[in-house]
């Protein structure tokens, strides 16, 4: 971690600096946003600069912004960048679809049905927008018989949080209810179904507006190391509705609607085996 390394390298300079060749960013538009990862981050490269250390600097992200790119070549005016066409992160090996509810107590009881049937005992993800509502929805899944895990920053422990991974990248737990801790930097390629029941957002000049950088992070959660998934999205309302267009049209894609779990389930058997 970014504060492990200011301890370690900068601060205590448990190793030599001078002998590094190669820095791996990872999540780096995270890292170059957060304002206690960014101090890390800029302190480092300060360093390098200040004792003429030539390291060669790594930065990988599905999602950079254009404040990311300001700041990297503030430090680095011969950045090399390599960039992926928008219409091109949206993930090939993960099938986009959403289904229409007409209030969240709809989106809830779908939910339970699609759990009732259980369809291949496979690990699922449910991302909320907040931790009060996540805890809300695992305690109404829970009240209709449904073994739910919850996993949240905030009040959590870190020990649970890791506890509770592990468990279910062991398959001890199968139904993972999350915020937006978890949309990044997971990987268990048994996971074959992510579910928005929120649609991601954050808020842009003073307004609301569909956060289509999280949506990429939280379907990338399905479809890892050459399996496939699908990312189902479940809209209740106009301002769902515009979010989603608003996420078609960030990446230029289609996501497509079921009506039913019947439909849900065809698109799975049709995604799944159309290859065999």
């Amino acid at each position: 971690t970014p504060s492990h390394f200011d301890n370690t390298f900068l601060k205590r300079k448990a190793y030599k600096l001078d002998k590094l060749k190669m820095l791996v960013l990872d999540e780096a538009d995270y890292l170059l946003s957060n304002d206690v990862t960014q101090r890390v981050v800029e302190k480092t490269f300060k360093y390098f600069a200040n004792n003429r250390i030539k390291v060669q600097t790594l930065l990988f992200s599905a999602t950079f912004t254009d404040d990311n790119f300001k700041l990297i070549k503030k430090y680095y005016k011969r950045a090399n960048m390599i960039e992926i066409a928008k219409e091109e992160l949206t993930l090939k090996n993960v099938k986009q679809v959403y289904y229409r509810a007409n209030t969240r107590e709809e989106k809830v009881n779908f939910i339970a049905e699609y759990l009732k049937k259980q369809w291949n005992q496979e690990r699922i993800i449910i991302f909320v927008n907040t931790r009060d509502y996540n805890v809300k929805l695992s305690e109404k899944l829970r009240a209709m018989g449904y073994k739910v895990y919850v996993l949240q920053g905030g009040d959590m422990d870190p020990k649970n949080r890791d506890e509770t991974i592990k468990h279910f990248n062991k398959g001890n737990i199968q139904i993972l209810l999350t915020t937006n801790v978890l949309a990044r930097g997971f990987d268990e390629k048994l996971v074959q179904l992510v579910i928005n029941f929120d649609i991601p957002d954050k808020k842009e000049n003073g307004e609301y507006v569909a956060d289509a950088e999280t949506y990429l992070h939280r379907i990338g959660r399905t479809g890892r190391f050459g399996t496939k998934g699908i990312g189902l999205s479940l809209v209740a309302g106009d301002k769902d509705m515009r979010y989603l267009r608003e996420i078609e049209a960030y990446y230029q894609s289609n996501i497509e609607e079921i009506k039913s779990l019947e439909d849900l389930d065809k698109e799975r058997k049709e995604f799944f085996y159309k290859d065999y």
